[in-house]
């Protein structure tokens, strides 16, 4: 039988349930609410009612919190004799089975959460037969991890994400184990996607083309803006182009001054402000007359003619040019490639793989 951290799978459904319902704390106060004579369940916790969306059971009304009050904890002790085996908890001396807290899981979530059961179960056989592991460090490393965001998110007060976990899952302990039952499923899935991904010939060449223009070709420049005229534009009815023209001109004659040129009557604030450079430029982003003055420029520092795209006349300035050989760098982006996180397109596809190849019935 297939193992997690320990954990036969003929157990893992009750387990990650248990543990997302804020484990054995919530299960005791879930039996609180036993229907006298029934031995049903009744009422619903916060994360239950969660889970059961818009589309659920009206959820049990709880009070309005307290303001300034400590959040509710549920007191348990542990027992005068040890619980025998099955039973999850025992109350003013009843002993409530394992079965019981199951069976109102099931009746509270339905399927929600047999899906997420179901992917684990065949990452878990997945990740067996390709030799892939997650350690119960890296688990913990990721947990801590998810801890300090958290507490950086509350401006860095480690007691305000205390007083917040002990008031939804009663320990950090608790919060702990549910991160753990959360994270590891996703670093297995991904070392999964990571061993068997295959990087094509294609996906090195894209990637060269983001990284490196298209080409190889990567081209750093600034430009100076004249915009077109609107009605209520406060340069009047004087044509862009025509201003475009008289700047070229000026240019021509003093080569060097195009910064100065640009802090002084570049039209497009956001280019201004930097001295004219066009953050990240690529083809494509202001059109085909500009792509092409700007291929049309040999050397750093040459100045092309006014070019009229579409909401602009542009004087564009070559900065720099930088070419890259695909050659030099294929090995490098396929590494680089091989190692990123695994995309959503990724995840969906390996999870849909496992279920398309697996019989499951039910």
């Amino acid at each position: 039988m297939s193992e997690i951290a320990g954990v036969p799978w003929g157990r893992r459904l009750p387990r990650m349930i248990g543990i997302f319902l804020l484990a054995g704390g919530l299960a005791a106060a879930a039996a609180l609410r036993m229907t006298a004579g029934t031995g049903g369940i009744g009422g619903a916790s916060a994360a239950a009612q969660e889970a059961e969306g818009a589309g659920g059971a009206a959820p049990t009304e709880e009070p309005p919190p307290v303001p300034g009050a400590a959040p509710p904890r549920l007191p348990t002790t542990r027992p005068a004799t040890a619980l025998p085996p099955g039973v999850l908890v025992r109350i003013d001396g009843n002993e409530i089975p394992r079965q019981q807290y199951v069976d109102y899981l099931q009746r509270r979530l339905g399927m929600d959460r047999f899906l997420e059961f179901v992917d684990d179960y065949l990452l878990e056989k997945k990740a067996q037969a390709l030799g892939v592991a997650v350690t119960d460090e890296e688990v913990a490393k990721s947990v801590d991890d998810v801890m300090n965001n958290r507490i950086e998110r509350l401006r860095g007060s480690r007691e305000r994400f205390l007083a917040e976990i002990e008031g939804r899952f009663n320990t950090l302990e608790t919060w702990r184990a549910q991160q753990a039952e959360r994270l590891r499923p996703r670093l297995l899935l991904e070392r999964c996607i990571l061993k068997t991904r295959k990087v094509t010939v294609e996906d090195v060449q894209a990637k060269f083309a983001e990284m490196y223009g298209k080409d190889g070709v990567l081209d750093q420049v600034r430009h100076l803006a004249f915009i077109k005229p609107k009605q209520d534009h406060p340069a009047g009815s004087k044509d862009a182009m025509q201003r475009a023209k008289e700047a070229y001109e000026q240019l021509r004659q003093r080569p060097d001054g195009f910064v100065e040129m640009v802090r002084e009557r570049s039209e497009e604030p956001q280019t201004r402000r930097n001295d004219g450079m066009v953050p990240n430029y690529r083809p494509g982003v202001y059109g085909p007359a500009y792509d092409e003055s700007v291929r049309a420029l040999k050397a750093e520092g040459d100045v092309s003619p006014p070019v009229d795209a579409r909401f602009a006349v542009y004087i564009v300035q070559l900065v720099r040019r930088t070419v890259t050989r695909l050659d030099d760098v294929a090995a490098e982006i396929r590494k680089q490639l091989e190692a990123q996180p695994p995309t959503p397109k990724e995840i969906h596809a390996l999870r849909q793989q496992l279920r398309d190849e697996a019989k499951i019935e039910s």
